[in-house]
């Protein structure tokens, strides 16, 4: 059997979402995911719209963190990551962008 994961998922931490991480995870679960992992932004260096990306990792890690092992069953994984943007040349629109996190309730590294 397949198992379906969506691993690039925006909260209401991200500068470009307001969606409540725990209704992601009931919507995800009712859809027949195996899981997802939250990757909001961190961009310190967005010049279009400074500190739209400034992700507050104070509450975003323990919050998330304390979510994804409370709800994370054995076919239900939640894992908790960063999407860290740059921008490679600053007098164009080159940008880049790594995603990697941790699961948190198996403790593996993903990326």
């Amino acid at each position: 059997m397949q198992k379906l994961y969506d691993m690039h998922m925006h909260t209401r931490f991200s500068g470009d979402s307001e969606a409540n991480p725990k209704d992601m995870i009931a919507a995800a679960k009712e859809r027949g995911l195996a899981g997802l992992i939250f990757t909001d932004h961190l961009d310190w260096d967005y010049w279009h719209e400074p500190h739209l990306f400034d992700l507050d990792l104070q509450h975003y890690l323990p919050y998330l963190g304390s979510l994804a092992k409370s709800e994370s069953t054995e076919n239900f994984s939640i894992g908790v990551g960063i999407e860290l943007g740059f921008i490679l040349f600053p007098e164009s629109i080159v940008t880049g962008s790594v995603i990697c996190g941790l699961e948190v309730a198996a403790g593996e590294l993903i990326s």
